[in-house]
C-alpha cells in the first residue's frame, strides 16, 4: 500500500482501533465505578464500542482504487448514515444481550441507562429502542438520497454491514451465541446458495438440434424447505423494517405530505448542528434556521421536522430521546422544538446571565463597530428592554463613551440606525483629530 501511496488507509484503520480501545477503557471505568451514565453519555461511547465505526473503516481498506483519501475523511467526519448504522447495531445488541450480560457482570447497557434516567420499565425501554432502530433505518434511506463525496459502492458497504447486524441480532444475540439459526444462515449463503436465476433452456420454437446442445439444468444444492423458509423469513423481516422506515418521515408524515417545501429547505443549504458548549452558537443556529423558514411555505410541525433533520452527532442523539417524550403530547410544533432545544443548549441560568450582560453593556475599550455587534448579539436575549425603536436607540446611546454620548444626545435621535451611524462618524472624526494633533506635535 505504501508503494501505491495508500498508506493513509492503514493510518485511518489504526486511528479507528485506537478510538475503539479508548472507548473500551471508558466503559471499563463505568463498570469498576458501578456507574450508570445518562443515555447521552452512554450513546456517545457505546456507539464506538459497538465496533461499527472500526469495522466500516477496516472494510474500506481492501476495496481498491474506488476508496480515496476523501472517502476516509468522510468516514472520520461521522456522517449520519454511519451513525445510524452504529445505532442499529448498538441498540439491537443491547435489546438481545443485556440480560445475560448483567448476570455475568458487565457495564450497564442502554436498557439499564434508559430505565434509570426515565424511570421506565424494561418493556418500555425495549419499545423505545425498537422505535429508534426504525428511525435509524429511515436515516440510512434518506442519506442515500443526499449527494455525498463517496461513490455508491461505499454507501452500499455501509448498508450491507447494517443488514448483517440486523440479521445477527434479530431474535437474539447471534454474535455471542452462534446457534443453529445463524449457522444455517451462513450455510445458506456460502455453502448451499439458492440459485435464483437458473440457466435458460432454449425455447420450444427452436429446433431439436439446438435443444439437444443445451445442458440439463442442475437441481438446487440440497437444502431443506425449512431452511429456505427461515432464510426468506429473515429477508422479509429486513425488507419490512426498511419499508416502514421509508414510509415514515421525521414526524411520522408520509414523504409526499412534505411536498416541495422540504426540497426547497435543503436547496437553501441549512447548517447542521452537532451540539455546542457555547449557548450563543445554539442561538445562532436557531436564528439561521428561522431565516430559511421565512422564505419557504411550511407548517409549524414541518419546521420542527426539518430542523430535527439538521441535527447531527451528539445533538441527534439527544433529539432521539427527547422526541419520544414530546410525541406523547401530540405532533411536535416548532415552538415545542425550540423550548426543548433551549432547555438543553441554552438553559435559563445562562440566559439570565446574558440578560445581565446586556443590561450592563458599555462600549469600554471596544470600537463603535465592535460595540454595535455585541449590542446586537445580546439584545435578542432582552427584547422587553428595547421594545420600541426609541428605547433601542437610547439603550445603545447610553453605553457609549461620554464624549460620543454628549455629541449624539444633543441631536435627540430616536432611530437606532441613525444613532449608530452618528456614533461611527463621531468616532472617525475623533480619530482623525487625534492623528492631526499627533502630527502637529512632531
Amino acid at each position: 500500500m505504501e508503494k501505491k501511496g495508500n498508506q493513509y488507509r492503514v493510518q485511518n484503520a489504526i486511528e479507528a482501533m485506537k478510538n475503539l480501545v479508548r472507548a473500551y477503557f471508558h466503559e471499563a471505568n463505568w463498570f469498576h465505578e458501578g456507574s450508570i451514565p445518562t443515555m447521552e453519555e452512554y450513546m456517545r461511547i457505546a456507539l464506538v464500542t459497538s465496533g461499527y465505526y472500526m469495522l466500516t473503516t477496516m472494510s474500506f481498506i481492501g476495496m481498491g482504487e474506488i476508496v480515496t483519501k476523501e472517502a476516509f475523511d468522510w468516514v472520520i467526519s461521522d456522517p449520519k448514515i454511519i451513525t445510524a448504522s452504529a445505532v442499529i447495531c448498538r441498540l439491537m445488541d443491547d435489546i438481545s444481550s443485556h440480560k445475560f450480560e448483567q448476570k455475568r457482570g458487565h457495564v450497564a447497557s442502554g436498557i439499564e441507562c434508559y430505565m434509570k434516567q426515565y424511570g421506565a420499565s424494561e418493556e418500555e425501554a425495549y419499545d423505545e429502542f425498537q422505535k429508534q432502530v426504525v428511525d435509524a433505518w429511515r436515516d440510512i434511506n434518506e442519506e442515500f438520497l443526499r449527494p455525498t463525496v463517496v461513490p455508491m459502492p461505499l454507501l452500499m458497504r455501509v448498508l450491507n454491514l447494517s443488514r448483517v447486524m440486523d440479521v445477527i441480532y434479530t431474535g437474539g444475540d447471534g454474535y455471542t451465541h452462534v446457534g443453529k439459526v445463524m449457522k444455517n444462515n451462513v450455510a445458506s449463503l456460502l455453502i448451499h446458495p439458492i440459485d435464483i436465476m437458473p440457466p435458460r433452456r432454449a425455447t420450444s420454437s427452436q429446433n431439436s438440434q439446438i435443444n439437444d446442445d443445451v445442458p440439463p439444468v442442475e437441481g438446487l444444492p440440497p437444502v431443506s424447505a425449512k431452511g429456505i423458509y427461515r432464510y426468506l423469513g429473515t429477508l422479509a423481516g429486513l425488507v419490512e423494517r426498511q419499508a416502514r422506515a421509508v414510509g415514515t418521515n421525521v414526524q411520522g408524515q408520509t414523504s409526499s405530505s412534505r411536498g416541495n417545501s422540504f426540497d426547497d429547505f435543503k436547496k437553501l443549504g441549512p447548517p447542521y448542528f452537532s451540539g455546542a458548549t457555547d449557548p450563543t452558537e445554539a442561538e445562532a443556529w436557531i436564528l439561521k434556521v428561522e431565516k430559511f423558514f421565512g422564505v419557504i411555505d411550511c407548517s409549524e410541525e414541518q419546521k420542527a421536522s426539518y430542523a430535527a433533520f439538521m441535527l447531527d452527532k451528539e445533538a441527534d442523539h439527544w433529539w432521539r430521546m427527547t422526541r419520544r417524550l414530546l410525541e406523547d403530547q401530540g405532533p411536535i410544533t416548532w415552538r415545542q422544538f425550540k423550548e426543548a432545544f433551549y432547555k438543553k443548549y441554552f438553559p435559563d441560568s445562562v440566559r439570565r446571565q446574558k440578560v445581565g450582560e446586556f443590561i450592563h453593556l458599555e462600549r469600554g475599550d471596544m470600537t463603535v463597530a465592535q460595540y454595535e455587534a455585541k449590542f446586537t448579539e445580546l439584545s435578542c436575549f432582552s427584547p422587553q428592554l428595547i421594545a420600541t425603536e426609541e428605547e433601542k436607540a437610547l439603550k445603545f446611546q447610553d453605553g457609549l463613551k461620554p464624549y460620543l454620548k454628549n455629541k449624539i444626545s444633543i441631536l435627540k435621535l430616536g432611530v437606532y440606525s441613525e444613532v449608530v451611524d452618528r456614533a461611527l462618524i463621531a468616532e472617525k472624526d475623533n480619530e482623525e483629530l487625534h492623528q492631526y494633533r499627533e502630527q502637529q506635535r512632531k
